[in-house]
């Protein structure tokens, strides 16, 4: 059977990949801060130029390493106005459960990342605008009937995204600190307050701002 041939931008992207498997090994491996461009060309069996040819920067790296490995919960859940919101965060913080750091490494990896794109203006900018672009998925598929405060929902996503980082550290250090169904329990705190908004907006005949 004859080689297979790819395009040039088949060729990219499987380089690319490459490059991002073998940076996310040395990651976890030696760690975010010990990792050099230079040894990820390594690692890759690449060349130095074919790492600069995707990654002018270890910013650069750092961005496209979190945006292709990122895991994000599913929101639809967020849609569905049969359930009460407490209900909605419940799943939420079901399914982050899986998502979480489970065990020590993991759980400083992840920290060692934040860690980072807090010294780097950049890369800060860029995660917050991740987290923000959440806020704006669900509060765009909220009923008419439901006034969402932009301000508010953005202190909301805060307080949940600090208690989810919070516990999966955590549960890094001590997973019995964290027994199963602690998120869960986490998210429902947050969202009955909603519940609560919504009904006493329901009781006036207006919309609701939580």
């Amino acid at each position: 059977m004859p080689p297979e041939r790819l395009s040039r931008e088949e060729r990219k992207a499987r380089t690319r990949a490459q490059l991002l498997e073998a940076a996310g090994e040395l990651f976890r491996r030696q760690g975010f801060a010990a990792t050099s461009l230079e040894q990820v060309a390594q690692e890759a069996g690449l060349t130095k130029g074919a790492v600069y040819a995707h990654f002018t920067s270890k910013v650069e790296l750092f961005l496209s390493f979190v945006e292709a490995t990122d895991q994000r919960a599913n929101l639809e859940v967020f849609n569905d106005p049969s359930l009460t919101y407490e209900e909605r965060f419940r799943a939420v913080g079901r399914e982050v459960e899986v998502l979480m750091p489970s065990d020590p490494d993991e759980a400083a990896f992840a920290l060692e990342l934040r860690a980072f794109a807090l010294r780097s203006p950049r890369a800060r900018r860029a995660m917050a605008a991740r987290l923000r672009e959440q806020v704006v998925e669900v509060a765009e598929e909220q009923p008419e009937d439901v006034a969402f405060d932009p301000q508010v929902a953005l202190q909301i996503l805060a307080i949940t995204q600090a208690l989810l980082w919070g516990l999966g550290e955590l549960r890094g250090l001590d997973a019995e600190l964290v027994p199963p169904g602690t998120f869960e329990m986490a998210l429902a705190m947050i969202a009955a307050p909603v519940d609560e908004a919504i009904a006493r907006a329901a009781d006036r005949g207006i919309g609701a701002s939580p």
